[in-house]
């Protein structure tokens, strides 16, 4: 790894950023993560529930409350065994019950909607009023994104050439996005609670 002009051969970790880190990261979240889920925590449940995983970020999707909070409490002492942690504060417990009855009160502190790979998702209506998860581009990642068009449609790379590269990105990003989102939302349709968890580290 090269650092201020200096080599380092690090003994444990991946540079952040490099091409590498992603892979070795879903290597080794498969075993720590998936299969863990799949084995160990499923047949424990008392519901469904569905884990979506896209490289280091994922959401865990439950039909009962008491099973979310359950694997909440100890999915980070799973983590802790391979030197990982939850990242604070994007590990939440979200109420995503499309409806909420009138002796609910004791959830109505909880978040309602949550971001998962740059998509705000939330509970809306559809044209037909079908009661339906609708996705949006997440305030944040838009307002980067806009900096970034801005950036590249610049007067220094005006012309065909500019737009060809945004177009490769645009088409890029949704390639990535609409398999992981399709799962996610064809889950979390089903689901009640949805425990998130966005990123976390050594």
């Amino acid at each position: 790894m090269l650092e201020s002009g200096q080599v380092h051969f690090p003994d444990a970790g991946t540079p952040q950023g490099s091409v590498i880190s992603p892979i070795l990261s879903n290597v080794a979240l498969h075993y720590i993560v998936d299969e863990w889920f799949t084995q160990v925590v499923q047949p424990r449940l008392r519901g469904p529930s569905t884990l979506v995983r896209f490289c280091d970020d994922f959401v865990m999707l439950f039909a009962h409350k008491v099973d979310a909070e359950r694997v909440l409490a100890v999915l980070g002492k799973r983590l802790d065994k391979f030197g990982l942690q939850l990242h604070p504060e994007k590990t939440r417990l979200v109420d995503f019950r499309p409806r909420r009855g009138p002796g609910d009160s004791d959830e109505s502190s909880l978040p309602t909607s949550f971001n998962f790979l740059g998509f705000s998702h939330v509970w809306g209506t559809s044209r037909k009023g079908y009661t339906v998860v609708k996705q949006f581009t997440a305030k944040d990642r838009l307002a980067r994104s806009l900096q970034a068009v801005n950036s590249r449609l610049s007067i220094n790379n005006a012309g065909s050439c500019g737009i060809g590269r945004l177009n490769c990105s645009t088409n890029g990003c949704v390639r990535c996005s609409t398999a992981t989102m399709a799962t996610l939302a064809s889950a979390v349709t089903a689901a009640a609670w949805v425990s998130c968890t966005f990123g976390y580290g050594a």
